[in-house]
């Protein structure tokens, strides 16, 4: 496929309205893709791209996630680094690929840098990340993130901001059917109730 394009918005001056242009598809090399960037638009992601930072893969979004979550269930801190550094470009956006949605970036760093042992940030991102989830509306989110938010609260000692970080969790829920948002819910309150 020598001929293959790509659509790019370009901007051929400041506050220009974009427009989309050919350009010719990313070169494979040995380890890395190049690509020719000369576009820049309005959304975050394609900010990333014009700064050439490019992921030609519908699915990577939902790859880094997961990566994450197994890095952070696992404790492997040499791949928790990694992966922070991946994402810390993508941090204020949601990632999702298709109708798969993986959260706010902010809370994906935040669970990487609990592991790092950078609960300052971690608290940042955590904030970040559960206001993010409030302005999209998305109780899911929400609850997920104060969620996780509280056991690691709960893990630092910080017993009653683990338990209101719970409550605010079950209010955001409400009487959504989540059985694993309950289930996780349950461990955090044991726990709890075990303080």
């Amino acid at each position: 496929m020598a001929d293959a394009t790509i659509h790019a918005a370009v901007l051929h001056e400041l506050r220009g309205v974009p427009r989309y242009e050919l350009f010719p598809a990313p070169v494979a090399g040995d380890d890395v893709v190049e690509v020719e960037v000369a576009a820049a638009a309005l959304k975050p992601s394609d900010r990333l791209a014009a700064s050439g930072v490019h992921y030609d893969d519908v699915d990577w979004p939902v790859a880094v996630a997961l990566w994450s979550e197994v890095a952070v269930r696992t404790g492997d801190r040499r791949a928790a680094a990694q992966l922070l550094e991946i994402l810390r470009p993508h941090d204020g956006i949601r990632l999702s690929s298709g109708t798969v949605g993986c959260g706010p970036t902010a809370r994906l760093l935040a669970l990487l840098e609990i592991l790092l042992g950078r609960p300052v940030d971690a608290d940042q991102h955590f904030a970040e990340a559960v206001a993010f989830s409030e302005h999209l509306m998305s109780p899911v989110w929400t609850a997920r993130c104060r969620l996780d938010w509280a056991q690691t609260q709960l893990d630092r000692g910080q017993t009653a901001d683990a338990h209101r970080l719970t409550e605010e969790a079950d209010a955001a829920a409400g009487e959504l059917d989540l059985p694993a948002l309950c289930r996780q819910w349950t461990t955090v309150r044991d726990e709890l109730d075990q303080t």
